[in-house]
């Protein structure tokens, strides 16, 4: 049975989803069981960054293939509407290179648009803000739904703030607590920080309170969602003014919206919410899984998910034992698409 395959590439991780006609989308397990892949998992020293993005995206069709037992009819690429020529032009030679069969273009404010309409009613008319905070780059645009789906008022993006912002942060606070400096000529001892540290931030979206042990060093170090979020408040505001940039350059004012959509993992992180919510006079809106919102709305069809009886949105796949065959694709069977009111705390 046909299907469509949707990409969304990242500046560090790639993410994809396929969807069947009538049914639901579902995430592609892609790199050791997991639902996204990134650049170690197919770099190779004699590969340069255009190769390793032809690698990607052949990949995360390869898997897609083996789980659906057949190659996708038509591939959607998610990119992001802020870069610039250099970037779209590399992407472009990148994407020749996969030889992927016929791919579609979509803007990632525009898949984040369908992906929320998909679950919630917008009218025509009805502008929406989409805000992305990702693991290297942050976005934000403003759409306005047409009869056709949505239009891009606004788009602008950066590579700072970023998740590998907050990341950097709580290292260097982590290290401290483990006495001494965490690059002092041990660049193995700083990676394994880095990743105790990213593992632990993620693990605070849900936790109070979490211990940070790294391989090879003694003792552990307690670190609070409260501590985290003095850390990483200021490069958060700094990231919400692209919002507040893309409403004047679309003409917008913050009461005129109907939703704030963020998308991104770092949209997952409590303060990013509260403060989404306090800094606009609109309904936050994230979903349980915020890190697949852009590659799962990029299958979406304008037709169906803005007339059709919304459908649950995807789960993360159970991850493959390492060395099985990837698990097929899966839909969920619950997952939400939280609204919190601007008056929220």
């Amino acid at each position: 049975m046909a299907y469509r395959l949707g990409i969304d590439l990242g500046t560090s991780t790639l993410m994809a989803a396929a969807l069947r006609p009538g049914a639901a989308a579902a995430l592609v397990v892609l790199g050791d069981g997991r639902p996204e892949a990134s650049v170690v998992d197919v770099r190779d020293p004699g590969l340069g960054d255009e190769q390793a993005t032809a690698a990607l995206l052949r990949l995360a069709r390869d898997r897609a293939a083996e789980q659906l037992g057949e190659p996708p009819d038509e591939v959607v690429l998610a990119v992001p509407g802020w870069w610039g020529d250099v970037q779209r032009a590399a992407f472009d030679a990148a994407v020749e290179a996969a030889e992927l069969g016929p791919v579609r273009r979509i803007d990632q404010a525009e898949a984040a648009a369908l992906g929320y309409a998909a679950q919630v009613l917008v009218p025509l008319g009805a502008r929406i803000a989409v805000f992305d905070l990702g693991a290297a780059s942050c976005a934000a645009a403003v759409l306005e739904r047409v009869p056709a789906g949505f239009t891009v008022l606004a788009s602008a993006g950066a590579e700072q703030p970023c998740g590998n912002d907050f990341d950097e942060a709580v290292s260097r606070l982590v290290a401290g607590g483990l006495g001494g400096d965490r690059d002092a000529g041990d660049p193995a001892r700083a990676a394994a920080i880095r990743r105790a540290c990213t593992t632990a931030r993620e693990a605070l979206s849900t936790q109070s309170r979490v211990e940070v042990s790294v391989p090879g060093a003694s003792g552990s170090v307690p670190l609070s969602r409260t501590e985290v979020e003095g850390l990483i408040r200021g490069p958060i505001r700094t990231g919400l003014e692209l919002i507040d940039q893309v409403l004047r350059d679309a003409g917008v004012a913050p009461a005129d919206l109907t939703a704030l959509v963020g998308v991104g993992g770092c949209c997952r992180t409590p303060i990013v919410r509260t403060l989404l919510g306090k800094e606009f006079a609109a309904p936050v809106a994230v979903s349980d899984r915020p890190e697949f919102a852009v590659a799962i709305g990029s299958v979406g069809d304008a037709d169906t998910c803005l007339t059709a009886t919304p459908k649950p949105p995807v789960e993360v796949p159970p991850a493959a034992a390492a060395g099985a065959a990837p698990a097929p694709v899966e839909p969920a069977a619950t997952a939400s698409m939280p609204v919190t009111p601007h008056s929220a705390p």
